[in-house]
């Protein structure tokens, strides 16, 4: 796989500037990469871009696990549900179990209602891990953005939820470049 492959293959998002690797269209053909042919590309992606985001599956497969085997950070996205809790719960004990440390692990409360009695404090001490950032609730902006396909952090600055998550970006790729 070489630099001028992958830039052929990986669209360009236009207006972010962000190179996006898409989900296959059928469950079939998900299906049939190896762990081995996603380790490959994952490196080759790894060589020729500074950052990689995946968004992975709530499935624990071997995908998943060449995907935290090859991370140099974790972050663990949950909501203030007692379900998803719990998960997040069984996440932290597969990843204990994997030996992977705690530092590259970030939790991260997404869509933060103050209203509600779960806080960020109560769930991490739940986990026995600090609840690193917590994602404001704000679905006239998120919604409006998944509906139009446009990333609400070309949004104006000022907004919370645009702010929490720079505030996560800048503490990620801040630690990324202490290592």
């Amino acid at each position: 796989l070489d630099a001028e492959f992958i830039k052929e293959v990986v669209p360009l998002h236009t207006k972010s500037g962000v190179r996006f690797l898409p989900a296959p269209q059928h469950l079939e053909e998900a299906e049939q990469i190896t762990a081995e042919q996603y380790q490959t590309v994952l490196g080759a992606l790894r060589d020729e871009f500074g950052t990689i985001v995946i968004d992975a599956t709530h499935t624990i497969n071997d995908i998943l696990l060449t995907s935290l085997d090859m991370a140099d950070s974790i972050i663990v996205v949950l909501t203030q549900d007692i379900p998803a809790i719990q998960n997040t719960r069984v996440l932290l004990d597969l990843l204990s179990s994997l030996k992977i440390p705690k530092e590259k692990i970030t939790l991260v409360m997404n869509r933060y209602d103050k209203r509600i009695s779960i806080t960020s404090e109560k769930v991490g001490d739940s986990l026995k891990m600090p609840m690193e950032f917590s994602i404001p609730l704000d679905d006239k902006i998120v919604l409006t953005s998944v509906n139009r396909g446009l990333p609400f952090m070309l949004n104006p600055v000022n907004e919370p939820v645009v702010q929490q998550v720079q505030n996560l970006a800048m503490a990620i790729s801040e630690r990324l470049e202490n290592k």
